[in-house]
């Protein structure tokens, strides 16, 4: 059985027989002896016990291989698939020495039989021709254009949902002293283009005490288009080489309505939304089999 992955730096998610799973890619470890206390969906709930002193730790931001932090997580989800043959996703750039670097930690891990496929050429073939496609990942989005099934041009941005979070979470210190954990930012994200205010918890910058605040949304998005502006540049990069009229976006960057906004209105052109952004990878991966 063939298993298709996708190493995201915040999620894992794979797909085996039609069925797509998923966890944080998260490993705990105990803040005191470095004991590794659990991956992925254990070491999410870990995190929610504040009697515990962890640290938490996402290897796969790194994306440089081969890594020793990421050995005892990759094991962990090797041990849960089921699939004798794998096939990765993996970003345009990557030479041919980073992909043996790449394969022998995987082997190392556990994972045999594996294979490779490019994000660009593999979300080419499971789109419409002649489109600007974009996959914004939490770490890096990639842009390409594809005509008569050969990619004509292709760009990677060191940018993403990670970009956007740093932002957010700065500014909200700066405007108003507090310092948001994950689930704050998620709520804020989600609702900057829906609502006026937004009622989040966190830590008062000032005094390290728990507090909840009022934040007026309006106060963020010039913080958050300043940083659309570093995809927008690109984009207008490409369109020289582009002569269609229509975008579309893949990847957790595309569920964010204030991005699809602001390209629409920035770049004049037909902005589409994968219908599954997360999982276009994953069934792009399967139907190019």
């Amino acid at each position: 059985m063939t298993t298709y992955i996708d190493f995201g730096s915040h999620v894992v998610r794979y797909l085996e027989n039609g069925a797509v799973f998923q966890e944080p890619s998260l490993i705990a470890d105990d803040a005191d002896s470095c004991k590794v206390l659990g991956f992925g969906d254990h070491a999410e709930q870990l995190s929610l016990n504040p009697e515990l002193a962890l640290t938490l730790s996402r290897p796969l931001i790194r994306k440089e291989y081969p890594d020793m932090a990421l050995l005892p997580m990759l094991r962990y989800f090797r041990a849960k698939m089921r699939g004798s043959d794998f096939v990765f996703v993996l970003p345009d750039f990557v030479d041919e020495a980073g992909q043996q670097n790449l394969r022998e930690t995987l082997q190392r891990a556990g994972f045999t039989h594996v294979r490779f496929t490019p994000i660009l050429q593999t979300l080419h073939r499971y789109s419409p021709e002649n489109l600007l496609l974009i996959h914004c990942g939490a770490r890096r989005t990639h842009l390409g254009i594809a005509v008569g099934g050969e990619q004509k041009i292709s760009r990677s941005l060191l940018w993403g949902g990670n970009s956007i979070d740093t932002a957010i979470k700065n500014a909200v210190r700066q405007k108003d002293q507090l310092q948001i954990g994950s689930q704050s930012l998620r709520l804020l994200k989600k609702s900057l283009s829906d609502v006026s205010t937004r009622m989040v918890r966190g830590v008062d910058a000032l005094s390290g005490l728990p507090r909840n605040a009022e934040l007026r949304l309006a106060d963020y998005h010039g913080t958050v288009l300043d940083e659309f502006a570093i995809l927008g540049e690109t984009v207008r990069s490409c369109l020289p080489h582009y002569t269609g009229g229509h975008i579309k976006i893949t990847g957790g960057m595309a569920n964010c309505k204030l991005l699809l906004d602001y390209l629409r209105q920035e770049l004049k052109l037909f902005v589409v939304r994968d219908p599954h952004p997360e999982l276009a990878l994953l069934h792009a991966m399967e139907a190019d089999q």
